[in-house]
């Protein structure tokens, strides 16, 4: 898949923590100001990113939102306000003087202050707030999302990005169809805002607190579709039970994000639709630049990484174990 307009390569810098603001039990807003000049990433070094596990594809409901202040890339996003944030989210979010991001991208983010944990974690660029500001949807779901939701402001972290591939825009004539799980609407949530209204969303979570800018959402598509386990928020089921009461035509164009469990369903639906989209995919990497090998995929063209040929890989190239 070759690279969309606007993607660059990852920059490396130093931020300060601005805030970090819990808006639930696992969520939080963080707010990062760079504190050195930016300088390109070298291909194939190892040194200056981290790992962790993959934020770009399925993240539970413990997601949290982080934007980053500084120099930083920007492109497509808004501010970090909105309704229905899950009891455990938080965001972050990078101002400064900016390099262009696009949706489906990500960022390795030093999670500790100290030597460990060593490595870095992704997490999905989810939009940019205000004063080119750079918000991350996140979850504390480890032991680097931990130490990450514990950083205090005034703390200078290590920043990497914007890394991997974008979402492709839906082709002409096409209606653009996102299903996103849990916090995969991080990745999702700067697509559908691009989309400018015209987006049929299906969003499903555990529960009604864990459905997250809510009011943004409805804004923002053509039509929200909303599901919860409990039932206390939209349908009671999963967001793919909503979706099987939905007819897929030819004429869509699907986008997901969320659990594996969702995107193998997804993807045999759409399929069997005679249709065809994206998903971006959650994978666990150590360096974010496509040196370790470490986040590499199984697909119908042989082995990806989700790190650079990813995270946002065509459906009918997913294989599934």
């Amino acid at each position: 898949m070759s690279a969309n307009p606007g993607e660059k390569e990852g920059l490396s810098f130093q931020a300060e923590v601005l805030s970090n603001t819990a808006l639930n039990a696992e969520h939080l807003l963080l707010t990062l100001k760079p504190a050195t000049s930016e300088t390109p990433e070298k291909k194939g070094s190892v040194t200056t990113s981290g790992g962790g596990a993959a934020s770009g594809g399925g993240l539970a409901p413990d997601a949290k939102a982080t934007s980053i202040k500084g120099s930083v890339t920007t492109s497509g996003g808004g501010t970090a306000s909105g309704g229905g944030l899950a009891p455990d989210a938080k965001a972050t979010s990078i101002k400064g003087s900016v390099t262009p991001v696009a949706p489906g991208q990500f960022y390795m983010l030093q999670v500790g202050q100290s030597a460990e944990p060593l490595l870095k974690r992704p997490l999905c660029f989810f939009r940019k707030g205000e004063g080119n500001t750079l918000e991350f949807l996140y979850r504390i779901r480890g032991k680097g999302t931990q130490l990450l939701s514990q950083i205090k402001p005034g703390a200078e972290i290590d920043v990497l990005g914007p890394l991997g591939r974008a979402w492709p825009r839906p082709p002409k004539g096409k209606t653009p169809l996102i299903v996103a799980g849990g916090t995969g609407l991080a990745s999702l949530y700067p697509l559908i805002r691009s989309l400018k209204g015209k987006a049929v969303v299906f969003y499903g979570s555990r529960c009604g607190e864990e459905i997250l800018f809510q009011d943004e959402l409805e804004r923002m598509s053509a039509e929200l579709h909303l599901a919860t386990d409990d039932g206390t928020c939209g349908s009671k089921g999963t967001v793919m039970d909503l979706l099987g009461k939905y007819k897929l035509t030819p004429d869509h164009f699907v986008y997901t994000c969320g659990p594996e469990v969702m995107t193998r369903a997804v993807t045999k639906a759409v399929l069997g639709a005679g249709t065809t989209g994206y998903a971006s995919l959650e994978a666990y990497m150590a360096c974010g630049v496509g040196a370790c090998m470490g986040c590499v995929i199984k697909t119908t063209k042989g082995y990806r990484r989700v790190c650079k040929e990813g995270p946002v890989f065509k459906l009918d190239e997913l294989v599934f174990a």
